[in-house]
């Protein structure tokens, strides 16, 4: 290893190195198939090929399994063994193609790891059967139906608000939606959004305080009536309100009402 390498000596080494790790563990996957076919793991006192290598060489056993599982496949598909022997093919995308490749189908696969990224081939496998050959252009129209899982926490008052939400969409007339589609149909009016746009143009809540009455005393509508609070907390409140005059829509029996004449309007 060597500082102050070139750009080009640096992405030799560096592609080299790659190869060179990438490259063993095929070689390991080889002894580990050997060892499982010959039965070769009792002569260390382990029960199976995937104790020794846990035991003997420190691999985890999902490591061991997925190497004991490739060098398995491998023996049936030589196309892609040697594919990847040549550089033609990481070994990424080997441990893909293993999981559905055929010796019927493999050419076709083989193929097709060529033409896309690991993610779009392990999308492809991901969506196909073991021994099936890979999907036909015509048949992969639209976007395949993968379902990802989204889990987060909300706070109480938020979580309300979404069960709100929900409601008020699954009273569509057509048909109740299911819980994704409200999800949808909250992403798509977001995405209907100018980049410059501001999410809401105003709260969604609404507060409606009286301002204080010649006690002193203001107050703040509930469901249970008008509750008394300090005219320090009404101040505070007002600060970002809509203040409306009282006086010009309230009244009481077909006259004015001349009490707190002046209603602050919290949106």
């Amino acid at each position: 290893m060597r500082e102050g390498l070139r750009f080009e000596e640096l992405e030799e080494r560096l592609g080299l190195a790659y190869r060179a790790s990438t490259g063993l563990h095929r070689v390991v996957a080889f002894y580990l198939q050997e060892l499982e076919e010959g039965r070769l793991f009792q002569l260390a006192g382990c029960r199976s090929t995937v104790q020794y290598a846990v035991s003997r060489h420190g691999m985890s056993r999902r490591e061991a399994r997925d190497l004991l599982r490739v060098g398995k496949a491998l023996q049936d598909l030589p196309a892609i063994d040697e594919a990847f022997a040549s550089a033609e093919l990481c070994w990424s995308k080997v441990r893909e193609l293993v999981k559905v490749a055929s010796r019927e189908h493999e050419a076709k696969w083989l193929e097709k790891a060529t033409e896309l990224s690991i993610e779009e081939l392990a999308l492809e496998i991901k969506l196909a059967k073991p021994g099936e050959a890979p999907r036909k252009r015509d048949d992969r129209k639209g976007l395949p139906d993968v379902r990802l899982k989204l889990t987060t926490s909300l706070p109480a008052d938020v979580f309300a608000k979404w069960e709100r939400v929900k409601q008020k969409l699954q009273e569509q007339p057509e048909r109740q939606l299911q819980e994704w589609e409200c999800f949808e149909a909250l992403c798509d009016l977001g995405l209907a959004l100018e980049d410059d746009a501001e999410l809401v143009s105003e709260s969604k809540y609404m507060v409606l305080v009286h301002a204080a009455n010649e006690d002193g005393v203001a107050t703040v509508e509930t469901e249970d009536g008008p509750v008394p609070i300090s005219e320090t907390t009404a101040e505070m409140i007002a600060c970002d309100a809509t203040h409306i005059d009282a006086t010009a829509l309230v009244t009481v029996s077909g006259e004015q009402s001349s009490k707190n004449p002046v209603t602050r309007m919290i949106s």
